[in-house]
């Protein structure tokens, strides 16, 4: 009886050891990352990035720039274990106050898996080298609570500013730009939780005007808040009101305006410091036109120039704001 039992250990002893000897491939590596950069945050060939601390899969600081750029595309600022505050900015942004914001707001880490990602990795057994996939999970990252989202990047920025829930707007979100006085102007409002397709103009009566009633506001002497250029996309104007039928010195009437007349006469003057447009382009004529439900100012100089404005902006105090296309 010992003899077999010897004999049986024996046998089963060689055979585990015979199949500790055989190929073993080591499993596919699985890990939960926060998409930063989306589902493919693995492939960064052609992006600068940089991670505070480095290799950090919860890291303080993450910034990450343009493909084949130097320029900031991205950057991550840690709030807590579950939430960033992220700020974007535009490729091609023009040095502003804004310094080329495109949206700021923060995201939270949802424990939800949205994707994966695969890199082949190499596995080694005995006498054997195999290439082995390695899975990378990614979890839902989130816009929530407040948020600003800017259109472009030049001076007095137009942006949205609301909130969002799930990654999804919700509640009133308001449409404005930053006045030279450092107001903030609304041009439109939208509600999520009751019309995403209604706009609100609370303030902006520019669309409940028709166009005759409108071109008889408009008539009239205009301050300029800013000096202007020709490629100036933003200008924001005050009415000039006459007293005994002429213009007060102290309202700075005279100077640096754009004057319509109901003749269609215009006349545009430079300010005291102001001067880089063309001195050919200070009078003509203009005319107020519709397209697209927007109000348009065209404007004929006398020397051949064509200008137009889109109206963005004008509220009952004769606050006025336009856009050139």
């Amino acid at each position: 009886m010992r003899l077999f039992c010897l004999f049986f250990c024996v046998t089963v002893c060689s055979f585990c050891f015979g199949q500790s000897m055989r190929k073993i491939y080591l499993p596919a590596k699985k890990d939960t990352l926060i998409p930063f950069r989306g589902p493919h945050i693995l492939n960064l060939y052609g992006f600068e990035t940089r991670v505070i601390p480095f290799d950090s899969k919860i890291p303080l600081y993450v910034s990450i720039s343009y493909e084949h750029s130097k320029r900031l595309n991205y950057e991550y600022f840690r709030i807590d274990s579950s939430s960033y505050l992220e700020y974007e900015y535009f490729r091609n942004a023009k040095i502003n106050d804004n310094e080329g914001l495109k949206s700021r707001g923060a995201k939270v880490i949802k424990n939800k898996i949205i994707g994966n990602d695969t890199v082949t990795g190499i596995g080694v057994g005995y006498n054997t080298i195999r290439y082995l996939p390695h899975v990378h999970y990614y979890k839902e990252f989130s816009k929530e609570g407040p948020w600003e989202e800017y259109e472009d990047s030049t001076s007095s920025c137009v942006f949205w500013k609301g909130a969002y829930k799930d990654n999804k707007r919700t509640g009133l979100w308001k449409r404005l730009i930053y006045a030279s006085s450092g107001d903030e102007l609304t041009i439109e409002e939208i509600n999520y939780d009751k019309d995403s397709t209604t706009r609100i103009y609370s303030n902006n009566i520019i669309h409940t005007i028709e166009i005759e009633p409108l071109k008889k506001i408009l008539s009239g002497r205009w301050i300029l808040q800013d000096c202007e250029n020709d490629s100036t996309k933003r200008i924001l104007h005050y009415k000039c009101r006459k007293f005994n039928g002429a213009y007060r010195d102290e309202d700075a009437c005279d100077n640096n305006y754009y004057q319509f007349f109901l003749s269609n006469e215009f006349i545009r003057k430079r300010g005291e410091g102001c001067y880089k447009y063309h001195e050919t382009s200070t009078r003509g004529t203009w005319q107020l036109t519709e397209a697209n439900g927007d109000r348009i100012i065209e404007i004929k100089f006398t020397n051949g120039e064509r200008w137009k404005y889109k109206i963005l902006y004008l509220d009952k105090d004769l606050q006025f704001l336009t856009e050139r296309i």
